[in-house]
């Protein structure tokens, strides 16, 4: 976390001090010749409530990229700190773990400081059963940053079994629909959602986990360009006023 906060300022700090000397047609460029874009990092979030599997899709999309699982995982709350997994291939992807929200350890008042909320480009938001207002509050912290935000429902497996169990006339298509109808209506009021999906960790090969993958990799090369972007407003506007 240090090491991402410290990397940050230090490009900052280089990119401050070429406009103050009036190097800014030399170092716009540069930027574009080197495709400075493309190497930058994408520091995507897994936040949500304590035990609606954030672990348990770490270990699912690092497996499938490694053949490991790294996450512990557990009926208790398990992840204590941000944890980050960087993808094998492309190293700019990095997926961190984070503590879940609203526990002893991490309550609602002070989960975004402690978790350093402003220091990730993408949030993927996991939510386990009906919508609740956790999961609310966190899509409307990341409104107001203006972060882009994926709705992930996890363990829709144990959801068509339930209703397997409880009313036998509705068929998997059905329940699967459903329930993907309710999350975009729920999801529906944040501006900054790019996704919705449904998944079963322990069955990455079913439902929209392929989907979800997907996405996280077409948003990392959307997010890198936007990125960058916004840090040369920023630094233009840093040091015209410094």
């Amino acid at each position: 976390m240090e090491d991402l906060q410290k990397e940050i300022e230090n490009k900052k700090e280089k990119y401050q001090k070429a406009l103050r000397e009036s190097e800014v047609a030399r170092w716009w460029k540069m930027f574009e010749e080197k495709n400075e874009w493309k190497t930058q990092k994408v520091n995507l979030a897994i936040t949500g409530r304590s035990g609606t599997g954030k672990s348990s899709f770490i270990n699912a999309i690092v497996k499938k990229w490694t053949g490991t699982r790294p996450a512990k995982v557990g009926l208790t709350e398990t992840t204590m700190k941000c944890i980050s997994y960087a993808h094998p291939n492309n190293p700019n992807i990095i997926l961190w773990d984070l503590p879940g929200v609203g526990t002893e350890n991490f309550p609602q008042i002070r989960y975004l400081a402690k978790v350093n909320a402003d220091l990730y480009d993408v949030f993927i938001i996991m939510t386990a059963g009906r919508f609740t207002e956790q999961d609310t509050w966190l899509g409307k912290e990341m409104q107001k940053r203006k972060k882009p935000v994926i709705f992930v429902r996890t363990k829709i497996g144990i959801d068509v079994e339930n209703s397997k169990h409880d009313y036998p006339e509705k068929d998997e298509t059905t329940v699967v629909e459903e329930v993907k109808a309710d999350m975009m209506a729920n999801c529906a009021k944040f501006l900054e959602t790019v996704g919705v999906f449904l998944i079963d960790s322990h069955k990455s090969d079913m439902y929209e986990f392929s989907d979800l993958e997907k996405c996280i990799l077409q948003k990392n090369c959307r997010s890198q360009k936007v990125k960058s972007w916004v840090s040369v407003l920023a630094v233009c506007e840093a040091a015209l006023w410094s």
